[in-house]
């Protein structure tokens, strides 16, 4: 199946499958500065290469990631959600049998806050190729954080079982997972597994929640300068954050609860449950 359809919307160019090479290795490790290289090296691959559906579908992720990330905020992108958007639904038009096109849609429905929309095109990536193992850890993660662990937490799992080289920040989920449920010795231990760098700052919002719970004063003051470091505004705009990720808000609750006993001043808001935080 591979092979047919790389017959059908194969690169034109050799460089063209090396970006998209370059791009996977920035989903293992992520950082600023990989991100800033692929996204320069898919935005010419895909004016030089127009029918590599795999090459719009990379971009509009590596776009997206500019809000969910953070990272390389572009003045001329004010909106790199529905940019991202755009660009998915481009890859889509050029490979509707492309599960890579599909799971971009997915990503990008899921920051635009409809994640039921995101859950089924993941769904669709995943019915187009069932041993993807990306696929599977996103879909994990949409049914994780929308509180149905029953269905999420196997999927990840199973992703890590058939992929040992799996992006590894999707650990954050499993420990978040155990979070809820108050083992908070086994979310430390999938944090250490995760092995994440400075730059992720859900990573450290992870080990604050989780630290602030077991009293270790020490390493929850050190996630949460952390997060300081990395967005001096985070503790205003925390639940907001989480909101958009489409967290349940039982889940936001919990977490609240442990960025504060770690020392993050988050302030009181609402919940679109109209829970008080």
């Amino acid at each position: 199946e591979e092979a047919r359809l790389s017959g059908q919307h194969a690169p034109q160019d050799l460089s063209s499958y090396a970006c998209l090479l370059r791009t996977r290795q920035y989903w293992r490790q992520l950082s600023v500065a990989l991100h800033a290289e692929v996204r320069d090296c898919l935005e010419r691959t895909t004016r030089s290469d127009p029918g590599y559906p795999e090459a719009w579908a990379a971009l509009a992720m590596i776009t997206i990631d500019e809000a969910r990330l953070g990272f390389n905020p572009s003045p001329a992108r004010p909106d790199p959600i529905d940019h991202g958007l755009q660009l998915a639904e481009r890859a889509v038009a050029v490979a509707p049998d492309s599960a890579l096109s599909h799971q971009a849609l997915g990503l990008a429905w899921w920051l635009r806050r409809e994640p039921q929309r995101s859950i089924a095109a993941y769904e669709q990536a995943l019915a187009l190729n069932p041993n993807d193992s990306a696929i599977l850890a996103d879909l994990g993660r949409c049914y994780s954080l929308t509180g149905e662990w029953e269905r999420g937490i196997p999927l990840i799992r199973e992703a890590f079982a058939r992929n040992p080289a799996q992006p590894s920040w999707y650990r954050i989920v499993i420990a978040t997972y155990h979070y809820v449920n108050g083992r908070y010795d086994d979310a430390l231990e999938e944090m250490r597994r995760a092995n994440l760098g400075r730059e992720v700052i859900l990573g450290h919002v992870a080990l604050a929640m989780i630290q602030g719970q077991t009293g270790n004063r020490a390493e929850a003051a050190k996630a949460v300068s952390e997060i300081l470091r990395l967005d001096p505004n985070f503790p205003i705009k925390a639940v907001s954050e989480f909101e958009r990720r489409n967290i349940h808000p039982d889940i936001i609750v919990r977490i609240v609860d442990g960025l504060r006993k770690a020392g993050l001043a988050v302030p009181p808001s609402q919940t679109a449950g109209g829970e008080w935080l």
